[in-house]
């Protein structure tokens, strides 16, 4: 589900994603590391601000494998991302409602 929608999201220059981390990071991701991509993104999200943040945030919902976890950062970025990845992470937490069978569980 959220694979799609963060293979969509735009790369990033340098200064953007905090240096390379971001985009090793997404690499990481791309080539199917996805363990070390979560420990990778764990140790420099403290460290991101802004739309850096938001779409790493992105990424480590698409790398949970907990519901709660995944809804957690979803929420996230919907409270702190710009109108794009807010609309993405919206998108995608109501993919995980209907596949859970929460079809009265609304997005805001």
């Amino acid at each position: 589900m959220i694979t799609a929608a963060i293979a969509a999201m735009p790369a990033l220059s340098p200064e953007e994603a905090g240096g390379a981390s971001l985009k090793s990071i997404r690499s990481q991701f791309n080539r199917k590391e996805y363990r070390k991509a979560e420990e990778s993104l764990r140790e420099e999200l403290p460290g991101m601000r802004g739309n850096t943040r938001a779409q790493a945030m992105l990424l480590l919902a698409g790398l949970e494998t907990d519901k709660g976890s995944a809804t957690s950062a979803l929420e996230d970025v919907i409270r702190t991302g710009d109108q794009r990845e807010a609309l993405v992470a919206r998108v995608e937490l109501a993919k995980i409602y209907y596949s859970t069978g929460e079809y009265n569980e609304t997005v805001r």
